[in-house]
């Protein structure tokens, strides 16, 4: 009882700290996206009638172009990676609690006269 808490704890804490770094990963592709946004914006600011010339205006749209697609690609990969991981840590859990309870076993059926069954019990539980 004591080891699947110890599992349902781990997975728990695995699975937060995932949705954490995808929170923090989102919070950095919108603040890639505002900035862009920010540049569009700034490059229409006019002062007494007077404009960006115009080549810094298309520098200004090829950085802003940079930002966008940087954060969607950003934004892409870590939803990818974090539904692998969450992958891993789900099927890890159970084969992990299976290799624990079996050694415990095997601990515990070590005695004399017992020695085969003690090592069936290690190679299964090392094969898990």
């Amino acid at each position: 009882m004591i080891l699947h808490c110890g599992s349902d704890l781990f997975h728990h804490s695995s699975i937060k700290t995932v949705d954490y770094v995808v929170g923090q990963g989102d919070l950095t592709a919108d603040n890639l996206r505002n900035f862009a946004g920010s540049l569009a914006a700034a490059k229409n600011i006019t002062i007494d009638q007077i404009f960006l010339p115009a080549d810094v205006q298309g520098k200004i749209d090829i950085v802003e172009e940079k930002l966008n697609s940087s954060a969607n690609e950003f934004s892409t990969r870590l939803l990818e990676n974090s539904i692998k991981i969450k992958k891993v840590v789900n099927h890890m859990c159970v084969p992990l609690l299976n290799t624990i309870c079996v050694r415990y076993v095997s601990l515990q059926v070590n005695f004399p006269g017992l020695n085969r069954c003690h090592h069936f019990l290690l190679i299964l539980g090392s094969t898990n």
